[in-house]
């Protein structure tokens, strides 16, 4: 008996979940970055540092959000890097966002 509660428990965690990802991925937005830093962290061990890009955007609604990214990760993703002042725009459907250089503007 206690099996069903375990797969009963696991379904609606799943379903749960399933449900935030699907209503975080329909989000649209944009914003403009109004911040960028560079975070070390390690392990609970203090072992294996680790550089995050701690990403603080000002969406156009006024709220300020932040984003964590490992550093590595992000500029294989981004070569050319955010700078604050560079548009951000997240469209529907889609996992991550894109910039739009704030350098290019003429």
């Amino acid at each position: 008996m206690d099996w069903i509660y375990g797969v009963i428990g696991f379904v609606v965690v799943t379903a749960v979940l399933t449900l935030y990802s699907m209503a975080k991925r329909k989000q649209s937005w944009s914003g403009e970055v109004a911040g960028v830093k560079t975070k070390t962290q390690t392990d609970q061990d203090g072992n294996f540092p680790e550089d995050y890009l701690v990403i603080e955007i000002k969406l156009d609604s006024g709220k300020i959000i932040k984003n964590k990214f490992p550093k590595i990760w992000f500029l294989n993703k981004f070569p050319n890097g955010v700078h604050v002042g560079d548009r951000i725009v997240k469209n529907s459907g889609e996992d991550m966002f894109h910039i739009n250089s704030a350098a290019h503007k003429s």
